[in-house]
């Protein structure tokens, strides 16, 4: 075998393992790089649902001017209405994170995360896990919270990206899994970062290494 058919056989392999890890890790991407100032409508059928009514949710913001839409609620993402929301959203004027959900309680469950980073990209992750809704900030655990009832998530509604003219700024990566992740998997979709090439986090977990033997003895390796 040449060096060029070996080389189309590596790459070949390695799209094959990724478009595998794809799939099997159940992600679904809704959103790349776009304006924060810009709706994005995401249908129903882009959001598959799971066999339990765990989700999660995680999203990289990055807000370059606070004084825009200055004392009003900054929606980063929502979906459906009061009889089942989930919102994430900027508070009005502090730079504070509120996750909203509807429960089969009288009134929406709402917890507050205070002092969301500006002028730097940051990831956020909200996790439910039956009724404990974890948070993550930057791939770290921030807060954990047991609803006071059964989440109420209508999986027949769009759900809305920086709609009503949400924050100046950008998105990026915004992904969904119909199930639950851990904190170490959730450092791990921290440290993949914020860029949009579908290959970088796959590169930075996966490597392939050529070794070249002398009888038994390595003579000298390659990594790439």
């Amino acid at each position: 075998m040449n060096i060029s058919s070996l080389l189309l056989t590596i790459v070949g392999f390695l799209v094959v393992v990724y478009i595998l890890s794809y799939v099997f890790n159940g992600k679904k991407t809704l959103s790349n790089f776009a304006s924060a100032t810009t709706e994005l409508v995401v249908p129903p059928t882009s959001l598959p649902s799971g066999t339990t009514v765990n989700f999660t949710y995680s999203i990289w913001i990055y807000v370059d001017d606070w004084t825009y839409r200055y004392g009003q609620e900054k929606i980063i993402f929502s979906r459906g209405s009061a009889a089942g929301l989930l919102a994430l959203s900027l508070a009005p004027t502090e730079n504070d994170l509120h996750v909203t959900m509807a429960v089969t309680d009288d009134q929406p469950f709402d917890t507050v995360v205070p002092n969301i980073p500006i002028q730097k990209w940051t990831n956020l992750i909200v996790s439910l896990n039956t009724r404990t809704l974890d948070i993550y900030v930057n791939g770290k655990l921030v807060r954990t919270s047991v609803l006071p009832g059964m989440p109420k998530l209508d999986p027949t509604t769009d759900l809305n990206l920086t709609p009503k003219g949400g924050f100046s700024g950008y998105t990026s990566r915004f992904n969904y899994w119909s199930d639950t992740v851990n904190p170490q998997e959730a450092w791990n979709i921290y440290k993949s970062g914020p860029g949009g090439n579908m290959f970088s986090s796959f590169f930075n977990q996966y490597k392939i290494q050529f070794n070249f033997l002398k009888g038994d003895n390595v003579q000298a390796s390659l990594t790439i």
